[in-house]
């Protein structure tokens, strides 16, 4: 049994001395979050900070969705001046994220990454687009 994911995100310029990305709500799943949460019934604003675009802590922490998608917020900017950073949210600014994959292709946890879309690989800058497949290890145990 598998678990699919569309992502869509933009690599940002080969200058930073990380590699870091933007993810914005560009026809990937994260375009569906707002409707899960919204059809569970659940407030959006625990899961999205007000400007409605980006995801809170508790979304990041909390929800089997965000430990699939492959990327983390580290800071956020802003776009009229990337020399003002936050650690934390603030209306008007941009996250911006690193990737992190949370369940490896080698990994004992409760998935195991098979495939990635060959742009997600990509050295330059520009989008990332395609599916992520997990596996689903049914072996895992969380109890031990």
């Amino acid at each position: 049994d598998y678990n699919l994911i569309n992502r869509a995100a933009e690599k940002l310029t080969e200058e930073n001395l990380l590699d870091l990305y933007e993810i914005e709500q560009k026809g990937g799943d994260e375009t569906k979050a707002f409707w899960f949460i919204k059809i569970a019934d659940l407030r959006i604003l625990d899961y999205y900070n007000p400007e409605l675009t980006s995801y809170t802590d508790k979304f990041w922490n909390e929800t089997l969705f965000a430990k699939l998608i492959p990327f983390t917020p580290v800071l956020y900017v802003d776009p009229d001046n990337v020399e003002l950073q936050s650690e934390t949210f603030k209306p008007g600014y941009v996250p911006i994220y690193v990737k992190d994959i949370k369940f490896p292709p080698d990994g004992q946890g409760p998935f195991q990454l098979v495939y990635v879309s060959p742009s997600f690989e990509r050295d330059d800058s520009g989008p990332l687009v395609g599916p992520l497949i997990y596996k689903i290890n049914k072996e895992y145990n969380p109890n031990q």
